[in-house]
């Protein structure tokens, strides 16, 4: 009788048959995933049509996703820190006017956080589908002209500091991939809100803080895996695109247009 119970047997009666019906499992109403990453960056710059900075390479990390659902709405966090040495190919301007072409590394350090709240769908037994808004942030430090040993700032070497503020709109979808699989994707429209770069060009005889605005684009993100019981696989690309800033008011310098594009994966445990 007692193991009646633990099953939560459903006893229907039709027509004189008596059919038991076992409640299933409700599913928990919270979810983790925990995931290292690795990412090919590529950062550049142009200038009146001309592209005056390369910057490439690995970058890796770490992050994490949590889903609180109180359906049919969920609320979703995320957060990832990320880091790696880029290589660098630009030109130094002399006091003379003249462009020397230039080779470096540039140190990146990287870390997003951002708030979801979703509103899930579901077209059928095999399938769900959410849409969802947020707002995120993202800042990262760049230090140009460094040791690949030390990442110590070189004769020509200063640091920005970036930061980002957006909107985001999006959907996911999942869908099940046989006993305890499922394949799952998203994409994403990031809106700017606010973006500032603070530069330190102490280094080269200038001032500690100087401030710029370049002017944030809308750029998109996208995502696509597969799940196997607790383990998951991800790949995923994403775009940064700033406009050119304006000149600042410290000393007379700017941001040029400035895009990156990111393509990666992701390998973690989801539970």
């Amino acid at each position: 009788m007692k193991s009646m119970m633990r099953m939560a047997a459903v006893l229907l009666v039709s027509g004189g048959t008596v059919w038991a019906q076992y409640a299933p499992r409700q599913a928990s109403p919270l979810s983790f995933r925990l995931y290292g990453l690795a990412e090919q960056y590529e950062w550049k710059e142009t200038f009146e049509g001309r592209q005056v900075v390369k910057e490439s390479g690995p970058v890796f990390g770490a992050g994490g996703e949590l889903d609180l659902a109180f359906a049919p709405l969920a609320f979703e966090g995320i957060g990832e820190f990320t880091a790696g040495d880029l290589d660098y190919t630009g030109e130094l301007v002399m006091e003379d006017g003249r462009t020397v072409p230039a080779r470096s590394t540039t140190a990146y350090t990287g870390l997003k956080l951002e708030a979801h709240l979703a509103a899930s769908l579901n077209p059928g037994d095999q399938a769900a589908f959410k849409v969802y808004g947020g707002i995120g942030t993202r800042g990262w430090q760049r230090s140009l002209d460094t040791s690949l040993s030390d990442n110590e700032l070189g004769r020509y070497g200063y640091e920005e500091s970036w930061a980002s503020v957006y909107g985001i709109v999006g959907c996911a979808v999942e869908t099940a991939a046989g006993p305890g699989g499922k394949w799952f994707g998203r994409v994403e429209a990031r809106l700017p809100v606010d973006d500032t770069i603070e530069v330190d060009m102490s280094n080269v005889g200038g001032p500690d803080s100087v401030d710029l605005n370049p002017k944030g684009k809308t750029t998109v993100y996208g995502e696509a895996g597969l799940k196997s019981g607790w383990l998951f696989l991800a790949a995923f690309a994403e775009t940064l695109d700033y406009g050119r800033s304006d000149m600042a008011d410290e000393v007379p310098v700017f941001q040029p247009a400035s895009k990156a594009t990111i393509i990666g994966g992701k390998l973690g445990i989801w539970f």
